[in-house]
């Protein structure tokens, strides 16, 4: 490796770090109450060195809001890649949203609040312009492509809205993951002894499936005699 490469490598990996750092404390602190001097200093940064990767704080969350949706987006894409059955390409959709959580809960957490009153300023990052959009809509039209896809191929209702079926699949998922996470804090690794909840041995990820699949249902053209809505 020569002395260029070794340095765009170190560069690379710097602007990991402050990556990192900062998606940290904006999830600690929230991203109001988190100040550029903060994270230059856990990064071991001059602050003007960081400015050098980074233009804002602004610009930080925006890279870390793009992070997080590309690899939602590429879990996504590749989890019902190669199938056909349109049904089944939106079941591996919800599976996939469970394994994005599972495997980067952080970025669950930080796409789910940035909304959020008091955590974030709602002008601290544009979601309708640029990259963070881009990939927000590919998201969407990923899902809704699939429902398309299944109207097409007479396997969906003609009169099925593809965005009213992606939104209350999304809705379903995302609310069953926000409780399954809440379960893990109660009764998981973080609990501390609080007594146990109604949904303490809830399968979360088995309900996804089967309010999914109830979803579903009502869009079938031709539904099948032994569709089983319980599993």
């Amino acid at each position: 490796m020569g002395v260029k490469e070794r340095k765009e490598r170190e560069k690379e990996l710097r602007r990991e770090e402050i990556i990192k750092t900062g998606e940290r404390l904006f999830i600690e602190k929230g991203f109001n109450n988190t100040t550029v001097d903060e994270i230059a200093q856990t990064c071991e940064l001059a602050k003007g060195t960081l400015y050098l990767y980074f233009g804002s704080k602004e610009e930080l969350l925006s890279a870390i809001m793009y992070k997080a949706l590309t690899e939602l987006y590429e879990l996504m894409y590749s989890y019902q890649s190669g199938i056909s059955d349109p049904v089944e390409r939106l079941r591996m959709m919800g599976v996939a949203h469970f394994e994005f959580y599972e495997k980067y809960p952080d970025h669950f957490k930080l796409l789910n609040e940035i909304h959020e009153p008091g955590k974030f300023n709602p002008d601290a990052i544009d979601l309708k312009h640029g990259m963070v959009f881009q990939k927000i809509l590919d998201i969407w039209n990923l899902d809704m492509g699939i429902i398309r896809d299944g109207i097409k191929t007479g396997v969906f209702k003609e009169s099925t809205d593809p965005l009213e079926i992606a939104i209350s699949l999304w809705a379903i998922s995302t609310s069953m993951i926000r409780m399954h996470d809440f379960k893990k804090y109660m009764h998981g690794t973080e609990g501390n002894g609080q007594p146990d909840m109604p949904f303490s041995s809830f399968d979360f990820l088995n309900v996804i499936t089967i309010n999914a699949k109830r979803i579903i249902y009502t869009i079938l053209k031709n539904p099948p005699a032994d569709f089983d809505l319980m599993k």
